[in-house]
């Protein structure tokens, strides 16, 4: 939500409010500077539950994942993409879910990854290309590194979701693997923090749409959050041609074939049941459901959400 609107919109949980969360989001900003973007999704798209891109026009922006390739190979690729992984195994093509959330097999992220880089590495597009891979939260690793509170500012100023809770969004989180691939990345960089905007501005997920703004020269920040976050952008600046050594295929090690029977098997996990609560029209049970079950069902509600929001 950081990464896509500049804040969660008081939110802490991944029910959105009826009619989908309200904020203003990083496409609307592209769109009045001329710029083009699209998103290309496995078997749902999180950024269905914005209700800004609820129109007919930007529904038209958000596709299948099969045309991400051929976005990049028929040189139609937008100026900004954003990529979302398979949270369910596809009970047709027998792919496993490769978003490596638990309790899915990492390998199958790691093939996405390749997959993703790959194509583009191979592509006319690379010298021009910033690939950022990054996550939603830590894993569940532990951090020896205290979540920054220091001048950490609410974003927009929303009561939280649960207000007993005392909790006003002044703070970080958890450390969160963050790389950036292009040939204008300096070989072996390691970053650890942001030259401002203010002393206390640290890299965050708001990071990523204030960078974006200044690359793109978009009006305006999302909110107090990526206004204040630290941007990459000079990591950019620091070589005058791109290298050619980038490596054109990553060695990444498949998952087992029998791995996506497996999983289909599985209890339903938590984010599965949390997109099937968050669409409207459904029927919000994950009770008894297997994976399998899961990934039929979200499916059908994307194709049916997809219809009935690109009529509006």
């Amino acid at each position: 939500m950081y990464a896509l609107t500049g804040t969660s919109h008081g939110a802490f949980t991944n029910d959105p409010p009826p009619g989908g969360w309200p904020q203003e989001t990083f496409f609307e900003k592209l769109e009045e500077v001329g710029k083009t973007w699209n998103i290309f999704y496995h078997d749902c798209s999180w950024s269905l539950f914005l209700s800004r891109l609820r129109t007919t026009e930007r529904m038209e922006r958000i596709l299948p994942w099969e045309f991400f390739k051929t976005s990049v190979d028929n040189g139609e690729l937008a100026d900004y993409t954003w990529l979302e992984p398979a949270t369910t195994m596809n009970p047709w093509t027998g792919a496993s879910a490769n978003d490596q959330h638990p309790d899915h097999d990492v390998r199958s992220g790691e093939m996405l990854i390749k997959e993703v880089y790959e194509t583009l590495r191979n592509s006319d597009y690379w010298n021009e290309t910033l690939l950022i891979v990054t996550y939603d939260e830590h894993g569940g690793y532990y951090d020896h590194v205290p979540p920054p509170m220091n001048g950490v500012p609410n974003p927009d100023g929303m009561p939280p979701e649960f207000p007993q809770i005392n909790f006003n969004f002044t703070r970080l989180g958890i450390r969160v693997p963050f790389i950036l691939a292009s040939p204008w990345i300096n070989k072996g960089l390691v970053e650890h923090d942001p030259q401002g905007p203010s002393s206390t501005s640290k890299y965050n997920h708001g990071s990523i749409p204030a960078t974006l703004h200044k690359i793109f020269g978009t009006q305006g920040y999302l909110s107090k959050r990526d206004a204040w976050s630290g941007t990459f952008d000079h990591l950019l600046m620091e070589r005058t041609t791109p290298r050619t050594d980038c490596p054109t295929t990553l060695p990444v090690i498949p998952p087992t074939e029998d791995q996506s029977e497996e999983e289909g098997m599985k209890p339903v996990n938590e984010l599965q049941c949390d997109y099937i609560r968050a669409f409207e029209d459904s029927h919000k049970k994950c009770e008894g459901m297997t994976q399998r079950d899961a990934a039929i069902y979200i499916r059908h509600l994307m194709k049916h959400h997809l219809n009935k929001y690109s009529k509006k």
